[in-house]
């Protein structure tokens, strides 16, 4: 997993300990300035967007990398939409 903000990463879980264990574990690594945006640009839900890639790491284990998705509509954009 790359040590980039705003990005993470999902592994298999090689055994179950529990039935109810995860099918899976990872970590989401955001920094500070993009969390404050996130409740600055909130009315109290915050919703995270992820995009995600099938990966091979090198030893051949098989992992998942996420990456926040950070687009917004341009507001001129929503401007010119049509109403409904």
């Amino acid at each position: 997993m790359s040590d980039y903000p705003n990005t993470g990463g999902l592994w298999k879980t090689k055994e179950k300990k529990y039935e109810k264990s995860p099918d899976m574990w990872g970590e989401l690594k955001l920094d500070r300035d993009y969390v404050r945006q996130l409740l600055e640009d909130s009315n109290g839900l915050v919703t995270i967007k992820l995009s995600v890639w099938n990966k091979v790491s090198g030893n051949g284990s098989n992992w998942m990398a996420m990456k926040v998705d950070t687009w917004k509509p341009d507001n001129k954009q929503e401007e010119r939409m049509p109403e409904l």
